[in-house]
């Protein structure tokens, strides 16, 4: 394949090679962990990637976790 057509198919259909990279990878998790401990793996992965983003976005976690917490009395 050409650097040109790899260029094509990224900008035109990136959100569907994106999402086959996901499912193949998540399918591999419920593969070598079963369907429980896959399903757990991916909750937890995902509260990562919150996490992470909130902190990436505020600089400081504890700033993030009092958005969601009520306020103090």
């Amino acid at each position: 394949m050409d650097r040109e057509y790899l260029m094509y198919l990224l900008e035109n259909y990136f959100g569907r090679i994106v999402g086959v990279v996901i499912g193949f990878l998540i399918a591999l998790i419920f593969i070598f962990f079963g369907f429980w401990r896959g399903l757990i793996t991916i909750i937890l992965m995902g509260l990562g990637f919150f996490v992470g983003r909130f902190w990436d976005k505020e600089k400081r976690l504890p700033d993030s976790i009092e958005k969601f917490l009520p306020p103090r009395r």
